[in-house]
């Protein structure tokens, strides 16, 4: 059992010292940069999306059959401590 005061770098130096390539690589990606550099990410970001998704635009339209929430986000109407009416719709009221 490792005590509680015993950092994860104390208990597993080699580990931090040993970074893997993708840790290297994330690294590399949010380190500070210079324009160019920040311009050509922007670039390979923006082939790779458009090789995967194309020129496409996905939008999302929810449908709430409920107000009821037990979530409190303080954006949304329907969060839990806002003092309005909650109601469920029915099976029936969701196919009407």
């Amino acid at each position: 059992m490792v005590p509680a005061d015993v950092s994860f770098s104390q208990e597993f130096p080699d580990l931090i010292a040993r970074k893997s390539p993708l840790l290297q690589r994330f690294e590399r990606m949010i380190a500070p940069g210079t324009n160019a550099g920040l311009e050509a990410m922007a670039r390979e970001s923006r082939r790779l999306t458009r090789s995967h998704f194309g020129r496409t635009m996905r939008l999302f339209a929810p449908l709430y059959v409920s107000n009821e929430c037990v979530n409190n986000c303080s954006y949304c109407g329907f969060s839990r401590d806002n003092p309005i009416f909650r109601t469920t719709l029915t099976v029936g009221q969701v196919v009407r």
